[in-house]
């Protein structure tokens, strides 16, 4: 894992780190994650309860899995050349609200899951990034205030609260996995006013590929816990009940897929929310597009695409 972007992963209101310290929380939500009768499980808690675990459960990932074909691809250690030619199989009643296949560089391809969450809008985004997958690097256009200010005005300040020591069940190898905070300023004309966030996530790597995962860390572990919030007065918290970025490589460029669930809080309507959200992912797309991974495209080149 390069250094240069090793100490923390914060992602669209949502934060990830790296692995140490252990942390204990126990999460419930008051509605299931995913409705049912989807094709998918209720899932009603991503984390092992009990005083002495920080596990999201295998159920958690399981969503993700299902969310995201292609994370199960990039950890795959089977090479599948045949994968982009074909559809992936879809399980669930995704709407398309944008399609654009033939589109070279961004996003491609925008979908949402109008059922999935009374309180929050699930979104899809699948992209393509010109160069050779590199998960630390795309994570410091969500991590670093410099970086991410080309595409979220918003964002106030990313940055690590503690490591956790944990390996998902998932194939591939864990790079990092911790707890990191996100703040942001007020947006849409004051609508929504200035929100914080802590959230538990990770990176796990494959041979052909990385998945960038996270979940929001429950409100009972957080507000009884010393040293997670900053000094000072408590914002308005938002919640991003699931995260995940897979990066897929291809000859001379790689592919995302971006599944985002955020509810921002204090009862903001998803109508104002949702296309502020897309158009700030896309921008994010383009940022990426603009030569953050050109030094890597020539030797990319001449591999084989997984």
């Amino acid at each position: 894992m390069s250094k240069r972007y090793s100490s923390s992963l914060i992602f669209f209101g949502i934060t990830l780190i790296l692995p140490t310290l252990t942390i204990a929380f126990h999460h419930s939500f008051t509605t299931p994650i995913v409705s049912p009768g989807l094709g998918l499980k209720a899932y009603t808690n991503p984390y092992d309860p009990g005083p002495n675990s920080c596990t999201p459960n295998s159920a958690a990932f399981e969503m993700i899995r299902e969310l995201s074909p292609y994370s199960t691809h990039a950890l795959s250690p089977l090479k599948d050349p045949d994968f982009f030619l074909k559809e992936p199989v879809e399980i669930l009643p995704w709407k398309t609200i944008e399609h654009k296949p033939h589109r070279s560089t961004g996003v491609y391809s925008v979908q949402t899951l109008p059922s999935y969450c009374p309180s929050s809008q699930l979104l899809r985004f699948r992209g393509r990034v010109p160069g050779r997958v590199d998960a630390p690097l795309f994570s410091s256009l969500l991590t670093t205030v410099a970086h991410r200010k080309k595409w979220d005005v918003t964002v106030s300040d990313v940055y690590k609260v503690a490591d956790v020591g944990y390996s998902p069940p998932l194939p591939g190898t864990p790079e990092e996995c911790g707890v990191g905070y996100c703040r942001t300023v007020k947006a849409l004309g004051g609508l929504v006013t200035p929100r914080e966030q802590l959230t538990l996530c990770g990176v796990q790597s494959g041979i052909g590929g990385s998945l960038i995962w996270a979940f929001e860390l429950p409100s009972e572990y957080t507000d009884a816990s010393e040293g997670l919030w900053p000094d000072g007065k408590r914002l308005q918290r938002a919640s991003t009940d699931v995260f995940s970025a897979a990066l897929v490589q291809r000859r001379g460029f790689f592919e995302v897929e971006y599944v985002l669930s955020l509810d921002v809080g204090g009862g903001v309507p998803r109508w104002a929310t949702t296309p502020v959200i897309v158009q700030c992912v896309k921008k994010m797309f383009r940022v990426a597009a603009e030569g953050m991974f050109d030094d890597r495209t020539e030797r990319v080149e001449e591999e084989e695409e997984w």
